[in-house]
């Protein structure tokens, strides 16, 4: 995925959890250029895991002034 100018990576494999939660998601997301990454876990979508594992590499980025708001 590009975010202004950037190139962020991601997967987000499934794996079995709980026999009352059965499969979750773990999102991993990293900024190409930088190798900025971040983690998240435990969610039912992999969509929803992989938005906010980009979400977070953003907030990394933009704190360590690599992007602009």
């Amino acid at each position: 995925m590009n975010f202004k100018g950037r190139t962020i990576a991601y997967r987000a494999p499934g794996r079995f959890h709980s026999f009352n939660e059965p499969w979750v998601y773990d999102a991993t997301a990293w900024d190409i250029e930088s190798g900025i990454k971040a983690k998240v876990k435990h969610y039912k979508k992999s969509e929803e895991a992989i938005q906010d594992a980009v979400n977070e590499v953003i907030k990394k980025l933009t704190a360590q002034g690599i992007l602009q708001e």
